[in-house]
């Protein structure tokens, strides 16, 4: 069950490739879910058939399924099954870490299983017999991993498994080989009879032409802990920060524009700026009254500041800040603005305009307050984040939420998740756990430091949020990977600098951590 008992939704492959490496940060290793879904399958498999009484073919290949199939054919064996195993690449193209150890585990028993290779198609008729001598052929060849249509030989292995549909019982280990969680079919795939898939169903499983090639579908159990999911962790980070092209171009990795600051606060656009600019886009400008734009201009040479005249956000801004926005992948709304009374109406256009764009809007600081007033005509939309405080929050939804304290974060999370659902946005509940929910989902971010408790860290994580939002459609995703990052960068600043860190640390911190994620391609 999750938080507050709401059902599970499908996954696609970024939720699947986050769920694994959030469960290796929790010290649940690769290796130990491949032995409790191993596990899994034959369960099910016990639950249809007497093991003992019948024999099995596992084509497997160089992939986790692959090792979660090795595993499925040690652990039928030991249940007094008949057992053949043909791997689709030579001996030493299993690179593959887990599936490595589970073919040498099975090598060393020598006794327990015939293991075969297939080096290319070519050899595939000579190893026919193992097909025709078996009642079940088991599928453990490529998972949620697949990229692009399939490949030879693992092509031909698919036909040759199709091929005994209707005379062998056909099984899919997690995910019929050639079905995209996220695409669905697209090519040729194995057409399974059963299908025991782990954790919970895959987003394509949905579609009609995928339904029919997984047979009678089994959603397993495999011991992945609700903390994987609930807690923002190493892979919602990973999974957030884009591919970089090697031929990539400035505005190529996102544009955010920054639109706050007054004659009292210069330094909190400023920071959005840079903490935008330090994740990895190639442009952050703010716009800001002029006496705040002259002095973020002298701040840092990297910096691009567009003057708007006066000392504060004012409704004669809006023809030129709504034209801006245009140009930019996302916005952040309210760093530094000061209440006025334009302010209200300012955050209000911006925020319909950038929902009517497409685009995201990180509303943040004086934005929220002035955005209390007026809350009932804010369009209900996940493109909207509010990155609120406790009393941010409590004056903008007008109800009382929970100290912060041991655990209880739990209470916390029923009450943004509720909030966000009733107000139609994402909100990000800034705290020593940070709570984000679009009202459907929820995570916890838990990483940071009390040495964040300083002015100007929430501006650093709504410029984080708003580079985020450039690569990510899904905000909440984009929201959650960002808290994480701050709150890590934060922590390595505290182990630096103890208690005596300043927001602007933070920028010194999010490359590094940052840096371990860098793709390109």
């Amino acid at each position: 069950m999750l938080l507050g008992g709401e059902k599970r939704g499908s996954l696609g492959k970024a939720d699947l490739m986050a769920l694994d490496m959030n469960c290796e940060e929790l010290g649940i290793g690769p290796l130990l879910l491949m032995e409790s879904a191993a596990w899994s399958v034959v369960k099910v498999l016990s639950s249809k058939l007497d093991i003992s009484q019948h024999s099995f073919l596992v084509v497997a290949y160089n992939s986790h399924k692959g090792g979660d199939g090795l595993a499925v054919a040690r652990l039928l064996s030991a249940a007094g099954a008949k057992v053949a195993v043909l791997l689709a690449c030579k001996p030493g193209d299993v690179t593959v870490l887990e599936a490595r150890k589970n073919l040498e585990i099975l090598l060393n028993l020598e006794y327990s299983a015939e293991v075969h290779y297939l080096r290319d198609s070519s050899e595939l008729e000579s190893h026919r017999r193992l097909f025709e001598s078996v009642d079940v052929i088991i599928d453990a060849l490529i998972g949620y991993g697949l990229k692009g249509k399939l490949r030879e030989p693992v092509l031909s292995v698919v036909r040759a498994i199709n091929s005994y549909k209707g005379k062998k019982l056909i099984v899919s280990i997690d995910v019929p080989t050639g079905v995209d969680v996220d695409e669905g079919i697209l090519g040729e795939c194995v057409k399974a009879d059963l299908t025991v898939t782990f954790h919970a169903p895959k987003k394509s499983f949905a579609e009609e032409s995928v339904k029919a090639t997984l047979g009678e579908l089994h959603v397993v159990d495999i011991g992945i802990p609700v903390e994987a999911e609930l807690f923002v962790g190493k892979g919602d980070l990973a999974t957030a920060v884009p591919v970089t092209s090697k031929y990539v171009r400035k505005g190529g990795r996102g544009k955010v524009l920054i639109i706050g600051g007054s004659k009292e606060f210069s330094g909190a656009p400023a920071l959005s700026a840079m903490a935008a600019l330090r994740c990895g886009v190639d442009l952050a400008v703010v716009l800001a009254p002029e006496v705040a734009a002259n002095a973020i201009r002298s701040l840092k040479p990297d910096l691009i500041a567009i003057p708007l005249e006066g000392e504060h956000l004012c409704t004669r801004h809006l023809p030129k800040v709504l034209d801006e926005m245009k140009r930019f992948h996302a916005v952040v709304l309210g760093p530094g603005a000061s209440i006025h009374d334009d302010l209200p109406e300012v955050c209000l256009e911006v925020a319909k305009a950038a929902v009517k764009l497409g685009k995201a809007v990180v509303v943040d600081a004086d934005a929220i307050k002035a955005l209390a007033s007026v809350k009932q005509e804010l369009p209900k939309s996940k493109s909207i984040v509010l990155t609120p405080h406790d009393k941010e929050f409590e004056m903008f939804f007008e109800v009382t939420i929970p100290k912060e304290g041991s655990k209880a974060w739990v209470e916390r999370s029923k009450v943004v998740q509720a909030k966000a659902k009733e107000q139609g946005v994402v909100v990000v509940l800034k705290g020593r756990y940070d709570v984000i929910s679009d009202g459907e989902r929820v995570k916890v971010n838990r990483r940071g430091s009390p040495a964040m408790a300083v002015g100007g860290t929430g501006d650093v994580l709504s410029g984080a949020i708003a580079a985020f939002c450039c690569w990510n459609q899904d905000v909440f995703r984009a929201a959650a990977a960002a808290a994480y990052l701050c709150g890590l960068a934060g922590e390595l600043a505290a182990e630096d600098k103890g208690l005596h860190i300043l927001a602007s640390d933070l920028l010194e911190y999010i490359p590094k951590v940052l840096k371990e994620h860098d793709k390109v391609a």
